[in-house]
């Protein structure tokens, strides 16, 4: 991936190496996959040292939808059952879960992160086009301290504190494997590391090429896909490039390029911190078309590091009010479930597959609000609000109103603690918006203000879900404002009270 001056809004992993020029890394690169049985490279496609970019050329005439711009072959591509000359290792990582005493990493990753380290000479030409170091400490696990404290009061810096001290435990397993290998050639932990930022910024999940694993997936580096940019959500322009692993290799095909557009993929809808944590970069406004954010705000109720989080996320009811709830429902002293199953209802992931997800969500949620549904409606009423009750047929006998305020009111103070904590101040966060493309104090301050726009979103339906429960009541703190850089769609707030309401009252 090669972010652009042009297309800040749209990368996804570090530049390739900055010492290279296309004809020392992509006309190589081309010619490794062309030499392979099948390798096809649109003569068309080429590399622009400026920008540091897969385009069409300018003298092209355009690749119409539908027609094959890549095909990969199996040889090309890297992943655990591609590296035969490792086949020992994915036995011996298979072994060791992840968790707290396995691996921070997936095996998978611990797998292709290792025999890329050991810097196989078959597999040269794809080792020229991955990130010089210095474009891998984009990564907010290389950063140094004082850039770390850009993202003061952020829970992503757990998460990052964490990685940064999981590798190194994962390094000494993976040299304990590497023990037992006969011929495998000794890797520093550089390297490992290193290549893990490749594997981590770069891998596709894959179908499975070894055929007593089939049905699963594998993470897996796939050659010139990997330099294409990133594009989701709202912004122009969108992917014109499509992907799909076949048995023997993975083809790409144009969903419309014109001549001098640079070739983008889509990496899915993921958050900002999730972007910044894995690929070193983050969109500003990261919304989907339907105005829901991709960004979610890992909610921690306490600062006991290990309490349970929440994901809250921005966004129409049906991606607004699962979370709500169950972030609600650690506030409810009386709410103590007799067996895991109400716990499991209120699981964000529950919440979702109980309905089918979002679009099933949105359906019920809709459905809510017909006049003529009966005794059906209370039965799935009560199936959301599984977690907020407790086997009292009497709504009002089972959560008196006082009860549910003094959990709202708290759950709102947490949220304005929370808004409180970050370490940068306002002004300085908005002249980094307005800093180098991609510089850490840029990333770092979009990540902040999609947190900070998603504390405001929860905290204002908290406000108007009390006001509606009892206009009396007032409040002894106040939120901080919201910067202009921050956005709360007023619209999706009135939705959550809405349905709130319908479900709960």
């Amino acid at each position: 991936m090669t972010p652009t001056e042009s297309l800040v809004s749209g990368t996804k992993r570090p530049l390739a190496a900055e010492e290279d020029t296309p004809s020392s890394f992509f006309l190589k690169l081309a010619d490794w996959i062309r030499s392979s049985k099948g390798g096809f490279v649109h003569p068309d496609v080429e590399f622009v040292d400026e920008t540091r970019e897969l385009r069409l050329s300018t003298n092209a005439v355009g690749i119409p939808e539908g027609d094959i711009v890549f095909r990969i072959p199996r040889p090309n591509l890297v992943n655990p059952s591609t590296a035969t000359k490792w086949s020992k290792i994915p036995q011996l990582l298979g072994q060791m879960h992840q968790g707290k005493d396995g691996l921070f990493h997936s095996s998978q990753d611990c797998i292709v992160a290792a025999y890329l380290a050991s810097k196989p000479v078959n597999i040269q030409p794809y080792l020229d086009s991955l990130p010089s170091k210095s474009s891998l400490d984009t990564l907010p696990r290389r950063w140094r301290p004082e850039k770390l404290g850009l993202l003061g009061g952020s829970p992503l810096l757990r998460r990052i504190k964490e990685q940064q001290h999981e590798i190194k435990k994962d390094f000494a397993r993976i040299q304990q494997c590497l023990a037992g290998v006969d011929g495998v050639p000794p890797i520093d932990f550089q390297s490992f590391d290193d290549a893990m930022a490749c594997v981590t910024s770069r891998a596709f999940a894959g179908k499975t090429f070894d055929k007593r694993a089939e049905g699963s997936e594998e993470s897996t580096m796939v050659p010139l896909l990997d330099l294409c940019n990133h594009e989701r959500g709202t912004m122009l322009p969108k992917k014109n490039l499509s992907y799909e692993f076949e048995p023997d290799h993975v083809l790409v095909r144009s969903k419309g390029i014109a001549k001098g557009d640079a070739l983008r993929i889509t990496y899915g809808a993921q958050g900002n911190a999730q972007l910044l944590f894995n690929y070193g970069f983050a969109i500003p406004n990261n919304f989907e078309p339907d105005g829901s954010s991709n960004d979610t705000y890992e909610f921690f109720p306490t600062n006991d590091e290990a309490s349970k989080a929440v994901f809250l996320r921005m966004g129409p009811k049906s991606y607004s009010y699962g979370c709500f709830v169950q972030a609600l429902e650690m506030f409810i002293d009386t709410h103590s479930p007799s067996n895991g199953e109400t716990e499991n209802y209120m699981n964000g992931d529950a919440v979702d597959d109980l309905a089918g997800g979002p679009d099933d969500m949105e359906a019920f949620l809709n459905e809510c609000d017909e006049e003529n549904l009966e005794g059906e409606e209370d039965d799935v009423m009560a199936m959301y609000s599984m977690g907020l009750k407790e086997g009292v047929e009497d709504e009002e006998e089972d959560q008196p109103v006082q009860e549910e305020l003094k959990a709202l009111k708290a759950f709102r103070s947490r949220l304005i603690l929370l808004s409180k904590s970050y370490a940068v101040p306002d002004k300085e966060r908005i002249q980094h918006l307005k800093s180098a493309n991609h510089s850490s104090e840029k990333y770092a301050a979009v990540v902040v203000i999609s947190e900070l726009s998603t504390i405001h979103f929860f905290a204002r339906a908290i406000e108007a879900i009390i006001a509606a429960l009892d206009s009396k009541q007032s409040f002894s703190d106040s939120l901080p404002p919201l910067t202009t850089e921050g956005v709360v769609n007023e619209n999706h707030v009135s939705d959550l009270l809405d349905v709130y309401m319908k479900i709960r009252h």
